[in-house]
Protein backbone atom coordinates (compact mmCIF):
# COMPACT_ATOMS: atom_id res chain seq x y z
CA UNK A 1 0.00 0.00 0.00
CA UNK A 2 1.41 3.38 -0.92
CA UNK A 3 1.41 5.93 1.87
CA UNK A 4 1.03 9.68 1.65
CA UNK A 5 4.50 10.14 3.07
CA UNK A 6 7.59 8.04 3.59
CA UNK A 7 7.70 6.23 6.90
CA UNK A 8 10.42 4.69 9.03
CA UNK A 9 9.76 1.34 10.75
CA UNK A 10 11.41 0.59 14.08
CA UNK A 11 11.15 -2.64 16.04
CA UNK A 12 10.90 -2.39 19.81
CA UNK A 13 13.86 -4.75 20.12
CA UNK A 14 15.87 -2.15 18.24
CA UNK A 15 14.49 0.59 20.44
CA UNK A 16 15.41 -1.25 23.62
CA UNK A 17 18.96 -1.69 22.33
CA UNK A 18 19.10 2.07 21.67
CA UNK A 19 20.26 1.63 18.09
CA UNK A 20 19.89 4.69 15.89
CA UNK A 21 19.69 2.88 12.54
CA UNK A 22 16.30 2.96 10.88
CA UNK A 23 15.22 1.43 7.56
CA UNK A 24 12.80 3.23 5.29
CA UNK A 25 9.56 1.51 4.38
CA UNK A 26 7.14 2.47 1.64
CA UNK A 27 8.83 5.75 0.78
CA UNK A 28 7.07 7.99 -1.71
CA UNK A 29 7.80 11.59 -2.52
CA UNK A 30 5.38 14.27 -1.35
CA UNK A 31 4.85 17.34 -3.53
CA UNK A 32 3.39 20.18 -1.52
CA UNK A 33 1.45 23.11 -2.83
CA UNK A 34 2.70 25.47 -0.16
CA UNK A 35 1.98 26.57 3.35
CA UNK A 36 -1.80 26.27 3.22
CA UNK A 37 -3.67 25.91 6.47
CA UNK A 38 -6.97 23.97 6.54
CA UNK A 39 -9.77 25.56 8.46
CA UNK A 40 -9.57 24.54 12.11
CA UNK A 41 -12.64 23.01 13.71
CA UNK A 42 -11.60 24.20 17.15
CA UNK A 43 -14.39 26.37 18.52
CA UNK A 44 -14.04 28.40 21.68
CA UNK A 45 -17.83 28.60 21.83
CA UNK A 46 -18.26 24.83 22.01
CA UNK A 47 -20.26 24.00 25.12
CA UNK A 48 -18.53 21.76 27.64
CA UNK A 49 -20.10 19.12 29.81
CA UNK A 50 -18.88 17.25 32.86
CA UNK A 51 -16.22 14.75 31.71
CA UNK A 52 -17.27 11.14 31.56
CA UNK A 53 -14.99 8.36 32.69
CA UNK A 54 -12.57 7.50 29.92
CA UNK A 55 -11.74 3.84 29.28
CA UNK A 56 -8.14 2.93 30.14
CA UNK A 57 -5.58 2.07 27.48
CA UNK A 58 -4.65 -1.63 27.19
CA UNK A 59 -1.73 -3.04 29.15
CA UNK A 60 1.65 -2.19 27.59
CA UNK A 61 3.36 -4.74 25.37
CA UNK A 62 6.42 -5.13 27.62
CA UNK A 63 4.73 -4.70 31.00
CA UNK A 64 6.69 -7.69 32.35
CA UNK A 65 9.78 -5.48 32.05
CA UNK A 66 8.31 -2.44 33.81
CA UNK A 67 10.97 -2.71 36.52
CA UNK A 68 13.54 -1.60 33.94
CA UNK A 69 11.81 1.76 33.38
CA UNK A 70 13.38 3.75 36.26
CA UNK A 71 16.91 2.99 35.06
CA UNK A 72 15.95 3.86 31.50
CA UNK A 73 14.45 7.17 32.63
CA UNK A 74 17.61 7.96 34.60
CA UNK A 75 19.62 7.45 31.40
CA UNK A 76 17.22 9.73 29.56
CA UNK A 77 17.41 12.57 32.08
CA UNK A 78 21.21 12.34 32.03
CA UNK A 79 21.30 12.64 28.24
CA UNK A 80 22.82 16.00 27.25
CA UNK A 81 20.50 16.43 24.24
CA UNK A 82 17.49 15.80 26.49
CA UNK A 83 18.56 18.62 28.80
CA UNK A 84 19.17 20.92 25.83
CA UNK A 85 15.73 20.67 24.19
CA UNK A 86 14.03 22.39 27.12
CA UNK A 87 16.04 25.54 26.51
CA UNK A 88 13.94 28.10 24.60
CA UNK A 89 16.84 28.57 22.18
CA UNK A 90 16.22 25.02 20.98
CA UNK A 91 12.48 25.22 20.36
CA UNK A 92 12.85 23.77 16.84
CA UNK A 93 14.62 20.72 18.26
CA UNK A 94 11.93 20.33 20.88
CA UNK A 95 9.14 20.45 18.26
CA UNK A 96 10.87 17.74 16.24
CA UNK A 97 11.24 15.53 19.31
CA UNK A 98 7.62 16.15 20.32
CA UNK A 99 6.48 15.17 16.81
CA UNK A 100 8.43 11.92 16.95
CA UNK A 101 7.14 10.99 20.41
CA UNK A 102 3.61 11.82 19.27
CA UNK A 103 3.97 9.34 16.39
CA UNK A 104 5.26 6.68 18.77
CA UNK A 105 2.08 7.02 20.84
CA UNK A 106 -0.12 7.03 17.74
CA UNK A 107 1.43 4.06 15.93
CA UNK A 108 2.01 1.73 18.89
CA UNK A 109 0.19 -1.56 18.20
CA UNK A 110 -1.14 -4.34 20.40
CA UNK A 111 1.15 -7.36 20.65
CA UNK A 112 3.64 -5.80 18.27
CA UNK A 113 7.20 -4.51 18.48
CA UNK A 114 6.78 -2.02 15.64
CA UNK A 115 6.29 1.71 15.61
CA UNK A 116 6.46 4.21 12.75
CA UNK A 117 7.95 7.66 12.36
CA UNK A 118 7.95 9.65 9.09
CA UNK A 119 11.28 9.04 7.37
CA UNK A 120 12.03 12.70 6.74
CA UNK A 121 11.46 13.37 10.45
CA UNK A 122 13.86 10.56 11.36
CA UNK A 123 16.52 11.97 9.05
CA UNK A 124 16.23 15.43 10.60
CA UNK A 125 16.41 14.01 14.12
CA UNK A 126 19.51 12.05 13.18
CA UNK A 127 21.08 15.12 11.57
CA UNK A 128 20.56 17.06 14.79
CA UNK A 129 21.76 14.11 16.90
CA UNK A 130 18.39 13.78 18.66
CA UNK A 131 17.31 10.32 17.50
CA UNK A 132 19.07 8.37 20.25
CA UNK A 133 17.24 10.43 22.86
CA UNK A 134 13.91 9.72 21.14
CA UNK A 135 14.71 6.00 21.23
CA UNK A 136 15.31 6.20 24.98
CA UNK A 137 11.83 7.65 25.45
CA UNK A 138 10.34 5.03 23.15
CA UNK A 139 11.94 2.19 25.14
CA UNK A 140 9.98 3.25 28.22
CA UNK A 141 6.50 3.52 26.66
CA UNK A 142 5.96 -0.23 25.99
CA UNK A 143 7.19 -1.08 29.49
CA UNK A 144 4.94 1.25 31.47
CA UNK A 145 2.19 2.24 29.03
CA UNK A 146 3.06 5.88 29.72
CA UNK A 147 5.59 8.55 28.95
CA UNK A 148 8.57 9.01 31.28
CA UNK A 149 7.42 11.15 34.21
CA UNK A 150 9.98 13.91 33.79
CA UNK A 151 9.33 14.16 30.06
CA UNK A 152 5.53 14.18 30.51
CA UNK A 153 5.63 16.98 33.09
CA UNK A 154 7.97 19.19 31.06
CA UNK A 155 6.19 18.50 27.77
CA UNK A 156 2.79 19.34 29.26
CA UNK A 157 4.09 22.65 30.57
CA UNK A 158 5.74 23.47 27.25
CA UNK A 159 2.61 22.65 25.25
CA UNK A 160 0.39 24.65 27.59
CA UNK A 161 2.56 27.72 26.97
CA UNK A 162 1.74 27.47 23.24
CA UNK A 163 -2.04 27.32 23.64
CA UNK A 164 -2.68 30.87 22.43
CA UNK A 165 -0.76 30.36 19.18
CA UNK A 166 -2.41 29.37 15.86
CA UNK A 167 -3.39 25.70 15.85
CA UNK A 168 -2.67 25.73 19.62
CA UNK A 169 0.99 25.69 18.59
CA UNK A 170 0.98 21.90 18.18
CA UNK A 171 1.28 21.45 14.42
CA UNK A 172 2.32 23.27 11.26
CA UNK A 173 0.98 22.89 7.70
CA UNK A 174 3.03 20.58 5.50
CA UNK A 175 5.78 22.25 3.54
CA UNK A 176 7.90 20.62 0.87
CA UNK A 177 11.45 19.85 1.88
CA UNK A 178 10.90 20.11 5.64
CA UNK A 179 10.30 17.54 8.36
CA UNK A 180 6.64 17.37 9.47
CA UNK A 181 5.77 19.12 12.71
CA UNK A 182 2.68 17.63 14.33
CA UNK A 183 2.50 16.76 18.00
CA UNK A 184 -1.26 17.27 18.40
CA UNK A 185 -1.54 13.61 19.40
CA UNK A 186 0.96 14.13 22.21
CA UNK A 187 -0.87 17.29 23.30
CA UNK A 188 -4.15 15.43 23.63
CA UNK A 189 -2.53 12.43 25.32
CA UNK A 190 -1.17 14.76 28.01
CA UNK A 191 -4.55 16.53 28.33
CA UNK A 192 -7.09 13.70 27.94
CA UNK A 193 -10.04 15.69 29.31
CA UNK A 194 -9.49 18.69 27.03
CA UNK A 195 -11.88 18.71 24.06
CA UNK A 196 -10.02 21.55 22.33
CA UNK A 197 -6.84 19.49 22.04
CA UNK A 198 -8.80 16.55 20.63
CA UNK A 199 -10.43 18.88 18.10
CA UNK A 200 -7.00 20.20 17.11
CA UNK A 201 -5.74 16.65 16.75
CA UNK A 202 -8.63 15.76 14.40
CA UNK A 203 -7.94 18.89 12.35
CA UNK A 204 -4.23 18.10 12.12
CA UNK A 205 -4.84 14.51 11.03
CA UNK A 206 -7.42 15.57 8.45
CA UNK A 207 -5.32 18.28 6.81
CA UNK A 208 -1.90 18.40 8.41
CA UNK A 209 1.54 17.14 7.39
CA UNK A 210 1.12 13.45 8.33
CA UNK A 211 -2.52 12.36 8.07
CA UNK A 212 -4.48 9.48 9.57
CA UNK A 213 -2.56 6.27 10.18
CA UNK A 214 -3.32 2.78 8.88
CA UNK A 215 -2.99 0.39 11.81
CA UNK A 216 -4.84 -2.91 12.27
CA UNK A 217 -4.51 -3.14 16.07
CA UNK A 218 -3.69 0.27 17.54
CA UNK A 219 -3.15 0.59 21.28
CA UNK A 220 -4.96 3.95 21.16
CA UNK A 221 -7.64 3.82 18.43
CA UNK A 222 -8.74 7.38 19.27
CA UNK A 223 -5.37 8.55 17.90
CA UNK A 224 -5.56 6.40 14.76
CA UNK A 225 -9.15 6.45 13.43
CA UNK A 226 -11.33 9.48 12.80
CA UNK A 227 -14.48 7.72 14.02
CA UNK A 228 -12.81 6.67 17.29
CA UNK A 229 -11.47 10.21 17.73
CA UNK A 230 -14.95 11.71 17.36
CA UNK A 231 -16.41 9.12 19.74
CA UNK A 232 -13.70 10.04 22.24
CA UNK A 233 -14.53 13.71 21.76
CA UNK A 234 -18.17 12.93 22.57
CA UNK A 235 -17.02 11.50 25.92
CA UNK A 236 -15.23 14.68 26.99
CA UNK A 237 -17.43 17.36 25.43
CA UNK A 238 -20.46 18.06 23.27
CA UNK A 239 -20.15 17.46 19.54
CA UNK A 240 -20.94 20.36 17.25
CA UNK A 241 -23.57 19.86 14.56
CA UNK A 242 -20.86 19.29 11.95
CA UNK A 243 -18.98 16.84 14.16
CA UNK A 244 -22.14 14.85 14.91
CA UNK A 245 -22.97 14.72 11.19
CA UNK A 246 -19.45 13.54 10.35
CA UNK A 247 -19.60 10.84 13.02
CA UNK A 248 -22.96 9.64 11.68
CA UNK A 249 -21.49 9.58 8.17
CA UNK A 250 -18.54 7.48 9.31
CA UNK A 251 -20.81 5.05 11.16
CA UNK A 252 -22.98 4.63 8.05
CA UNK A 253 -20.06 4.26 5.62
CA UNK A 254 -19.44 0.78 4.22
CA UNK A 255 -15.82 1.80 3.69
CA UNK A 256 -15.12 2.47 7.35
CA UNK A 257 -12.51 5.09 8.17
CA UNK A 258 -9.29 3.28 7.31
CA UNK A 259 -7.03 5.57 5.25
CA UNK A 260 -7.53 4.71 1.54
CA UNK A 261 -4.71 3.97 -0.88
CA UNK A 262 -4.06 7.01 -3.02
CA UNK A 263 -3.77 5.85 -6.62
CA UNK A 264 -3.25 7.39 -10.03
CA UNK A 265 -6.40 6.85 -12.13
CA UNK A 266 -4.44 6.60 -15.38
CA UNK A 267 -2.33 3.79 -13.91
CA UNK A 268 -5.43 1.93 -12.65
CA UNK A 269 -7.12 2.11 -16.06
CA UNK A 270 -3.95 1.13 -17.91
CA UNK A 271 -3.45 -1.92 -15.68
CA UNK A 272 -7.01 -3.13 -16.16
CA UNK A 273 -6.85 -2.43 -19.87
CA UNK A 274 -3.71 -4.52 -20.36
CA UNK A 275 -3.93 -7.35 -17.80
CA UNK A 276 -7.12 -7.87 -15.76
CA UNK A 277 -5.72 -10.72 -13.64
CA UNK A 278 -2.65 -8.78 -12.61
CA UNK A 279 -4.73 -5.67 -11.94
CA UNK A 280 -7.10 -7.64 -9.68
CA UNK A 281 -4.11 -8.85 -7.68
CA UNK A 282 -3.01 -5.25 -7.18
CA UNK A 283 -6.34 -3.48 -6.65
CA UNK A 284 -9.41 -5.69 -6.19
CA UNK A 285 -10.94 -5.39 -2.72
CA UNK A 286 -8.80 -2.37 -1.87
CA UNK A 287 -10.25 0.92 -0.65
CA UNK A 288 -8.75 3.56 -2.93
CA UNK A 289 -8.92 7.31 -3.46
CA UNK A 290 -8.31 9.02 -6.79
CA UNK A 291 -9.07 12.11 -8.83
CA UNK A 292 -10.54 12.30 -12.32
CA UNK A 293 -13.03 13.91 -14.68
CA UNK A 294 -16.77 13.30 -14.29
CA UNK A 295 -18.57 11.71 -17.23
CA UNK A 296 -22.06 10.31 -17.63
CA UNK A 297 -24.32 10.03 -14.59
CA UNK A 298 -26.94 7.25 -14.65
CA UNK A 299 -29.52 5.74 -12.32
CA UNK A 300 -28.81 2.16 -11.34
CA UNK A 301 -31.28 -0.57 -12.21
CA UNK A 302 -31.67 -1.45 -8.52
CA UNK A 303 -31.40 2.04 -7.08
CA UNK A 304 -28.58 4.41 -6.45
CA UNK A 305 -26.59 6.24 -9.11
CA UNK A 306 -23.51 5.49 -11.18
CA UNK A 307 -20.92 8.01 -12.33
CA UNK A 308 -18.39 7.35 -15.07
CA UNK A 309 -14.97 8.84 -14.30
CA UNK A 310 -11.98 9.04 -16.60
CA UNK A 311 -8.78 10.97 -17.11
CA UNK A 312 -10.39 13.33 -19.63
CA UNK A 313 -9.13 11.62 -22.80
CA UNK A 314 -11.54 11.32 -25.72
CA UNK A 315 -13.08 7.86 -26.32
CA UNK A 316 -11.34 6.49 -23.24
CA UNK A 317 -11.87 2.80 -22.43
CA UNK A 318 -12.03 1.40 -19.90
CA UNK A 319 -13.22 4.06 -17.51
CA UNK A 320 -14.14 3.80 -13.84
CA UNK A 321 -17.81 3.31 -13.03
CA UNK A 322 -18.47 4.48 -9.48
CA UNK A 323 -21.54 3.11 -7.68
CA UNK A 324 -22.67 5.60 -5.03
CA UNK A 325 -24.74 4.94 -1.94
CA UNK A 326 -28.09 6.73 -1.62
CA UNK A 327 -26.64 9.01 1.05
CA UNK A 328 -24.39 10.48 -1.65
CA UNK A 329 -27.15 11.09 -4.19
CA UNK A 330 -27.62 14.84 -3.71
CA UNK A 331 -23.89 15.54 -3.81
CA UNK A 332 -23.39 13.53 -7.00
CA UNK A 333 -26.47 15.00 -8.73
CA UNK A 334 -24.90 18.44 -8.38
CA UNK A 335 -21.97 17.42 -10.64
CA UNK A 336 -21.70 18.25 -14.33
CA UNK A 337 -19.82 16.48 -17.09
CA UNK A 338 -16.23 17.66 -17.15
CA UNK A 339 -16.08 18.53 -13.46
CA UNK A 340 -12.94 17.51 -11.62
CA UNK A 341 -13.88 15.07 -8.86
CA UNK A 342 -12.14 13.15 -6.12
CA UNK A 343 -13.62 9.84 -5.00
CA UNK A 344 -12.92 6.99 -2.65
CA UNK A 345 -14.42 3.52 -2.87
CA UNK A 346 -13.70 -0.22 -3.02
CA UNK A 347 -12.38 -1.74 -6.25
CA UNK A 348 -14.59 -4.61 -7.46
CA UNK A 349 -12.83 -5.62 -10.67
CA UNK A 350 -13.51 -5.28 -14.40
CA UNK A 351 -16.97 -5.69 -16.00
CA UNK A 352 -16.53 -3.80 -19.30
CA UNK A 353 -15.34 -0.93 -17.09
CA UNK A 354 -13.55 -0.84 -13.73
CA UNK A 355 -16.21 -1.12 -11.03
CA UNK A 356 -15.79 0.86 -7.81
CA UNK A 357 -18.46 0.25 -5.15
CA UNK A 358 -19.60 2.14 -2.02
CA UNK A 359 -18.23 5.34 -3.55
CA UNK A 360 -18.07 8.62 -1.63
CA UNK A 361 -17.12 12.04 -2.91
CA UNK A 362 -14.09 13.47 -1.13
CA UNK A 363 -14.50 17.15 -0.37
Amino acid sequence: MSMKIGRCLMGMAVLCAMETGCKAKGVTSTADAGDQTPTSIVSAATPKTAPRKLPPDPSPYLSAKASEAPALEAELVADKSYTTIWDEKHLDDRNLVFSAISELLITEELESDRVFIPENLVKELERRKLMNMVLKVSAIIPRTGALPGDFAAKAKGSISSLASEPRHGVWSPKKAGTAPIDFAGLAYYLNPEDADYMREFITARSGGPIGWENSAKPVRPYLVRERAALERLALIGTLTTDEAARLAELKASKLGDAPPEEIDLAKLLKEYGSNEVRADDSFKGHVVEFGGVAGALERGTIGGITLAIGTGKAFEHPQVHCFFERTQTEKVKALNKGDRVRVRGKVDGLVMNVIIRYCELVE
